[in-house]
């Protein structure tokens, strides 16, 4: 965050429940990190999935766009092709009339389909309720295609009203000649039960490789980690990623195994020179050496040191030798799920910052990750939603120039004034999706009144939370 932004000393944690588009795991009884995934019918809702005999049920929706049926498709005897008919052309499969007439509230759909096109093209596939004549917000999937087929999926989750649901398949901007085949279309109702307490949850990335999405677990006064689980488990579903941020040096792993096998981004303090003596030693061996196994962990020593290197509170080679030598220990005692993260504000990688975030950098051989804490507007009060890209697009640059693995240890926004959370919730879904496509291994939402108050209080706001935590963004 900016330089005016620093953390409480009080003890955080965050969480995640993984499940992204769980492409690939959508198997009857199949535990995919602590969601039971069990297909309610294996029936194919789409009438005309194949098009073996017909185009029933489709449309082209632009002028500029041709539909066409072809005598043989990925997996059936036909496929529907849209040619773009002029350059620019949007090229959108839209079913007609909707694939459901009515849904099941507050149930999950999977929808997928397979597609091709004849030049390398963004395609998505977007499904969405619509009530009346109010299309609802999409869920939506892209991914890059070319001449082989490739199949597209994602799930969605309907509100607490019957509605219709549609489902399109679009490539934005045909090139004159160019094709979009389709074929296979489906849509299948799950049911989606909470895993049991305590069963196996040793995922470390969500399902088919997405983001572990989680958010800051606030622990109200008196609770114990145990409590604030419960509590936060009760408003947002299955936790299954927590993030911590302990006062001083680790002393044992009490409260992380109280919350049961779950990747964890865990950070801890002391000033490097203190560090440096040698006097954590032998307590960071034995920590080190107790480390569970049966779960991914990013470790961070003096997360965001940029603002008490510039008070001259410490300074960059002392921070930078204190990471080298924790590191020397836990080479020598930590099991192979740890991970040193290095975790800096995303404002540090901003040109107009002045900062060089190498200054905070041990060097390749010693940091395995990056972690990035940010947030819509900085620490300014913000007057807008800005674009995911711009708030998070440099440290995905810098993670990825370097090689390294990256997650956001903290992200968040305080509310715009005069919105109602509908805005918030749009842009968080929004940045759930950047996050994914971008390859972030982790995101933990800021929900904590530190500095400033980027708790969620507000119901579209929680609902976003919510859908995020289950994969659907």
């Amino acid at each position: 965050m900016h330089s005016t932004h620093r953390r409480s000393t009080r003890s955080i944690r965050t969480r995640k429940v993984a499940a992204a588009s769980l492409a690939g795991a959508l198997t009857a009884g199949v535990t995919v990190v602590g969601i039971n995934v069990v297909t309610a019918a294996s029936t194919n809702l789409v009438a005309n999935s194949g098009f073996s005999t017909s185009l029933n049920g489709w449309q082209a929706v632009h002028a500029t766009t041709k539909l066409s049926r072809l005598s043989a498709g990925h997996s059936s005897d036909g496929a529907a092709r849209i040619t773009a008919l002029s350059g620019n052309a949007r090229m959108v499969l839209n079913d007609v009339p909707q694939t459901l007439s009515a849904t099941k509230p507050k149930r999950t759909y999977q929808v997928s389909a397979w597609v091709r096109s004849s030049s390398t093209a963004k395609i998505t596939l977007r499904a969405r309720e619509i009530q009346g004549t109010n299309a609802l917000p999409a869920t939506t999937v892209t991914k890059s295609v070319s001449g082989a087929w490739s199949q597209l999926k994602l799930l969605i989750t309907t509100g607490s009203t019957t509605a219709q649901l549609a489902v399109n398949v679009i490539l934005p901007a045909g090139v004159r000649g160019q094709t979009l085949d389709v074929d296979s279309v489906s849509v299948t109702l799950l049911a989606l039960t909470a895993t049991p307490q305590g069963t196996s949850t040793t995922a470390t990335t969500g399902a088919s490789g997405g983001t572990l999405f989680g958010e800051t677990m606030w622990m109200n006064a008196g609770e114990t980690w145990a409590q604030t689980l419960s509590r936060l488990e009760g408003q947002y579903g299955r936790i299954d990623f927590t993030r911590s941020f302990l006062t001083g040096m680790p002393t044992n792993w009490s409260g992380l195994l109280a919350a049961g096998p779950r990747p964890t981004n865990v950070s801890f303090k002391a000033s490097p020179k203190s560090v440096l003596t040698g006097r954590y030693d032998a307590q960071l061996r034995n920590w080190f050496a107790s480390a569970p196994t049966d779960r991914k962990i990013w470790w961070t020593y003096f997360h965001e040191p940029e603002d008490d290197i510039k008070r001259g509170e410490m300074s960059a080679d002392d921070y930078r030798a204190a990471w080298r030598r924790i590191v020397a220990i836990a080479d020598a005692e930590a099991p192979s799920n740890l991970k040193a993260t290095l975790v800096l504000m995303d404002w540090t990688v901003n040109p107009k910052s002045g900062r060089d975030w190498r200054d905070y950098y041990a060097g390749a051989s010693y940091i395995d990750a990056f972690g990035w804490d940010s947030y819509n507007a900085g620490a300014s009060k913000p007057t807008k939603y800005y674009e995911p890209d711009y708030i998070y697009g440099l440290a995905v640059k810098v993670s990825k120039a370097e090689g390294k693995p990256f997650g956001f240890s903290e992200w968040g926004s305080r509310l715009v004034d005069g919105d109602n959370g509908s805005g918030r919730a749009v842009w968080m879904k929004a940045s759930a999706r950047y996050m994914d496509s971008a390859g972030a291994e982790f995101g933990a939402y800021f929900d904590a009144p530190v500095d400033n108050e980027y708790r969620l209080f507000d119901q579209p706001s929680k609902d976003a939370l919510r859908a995020i935590m289950n994969g659907n963004y």
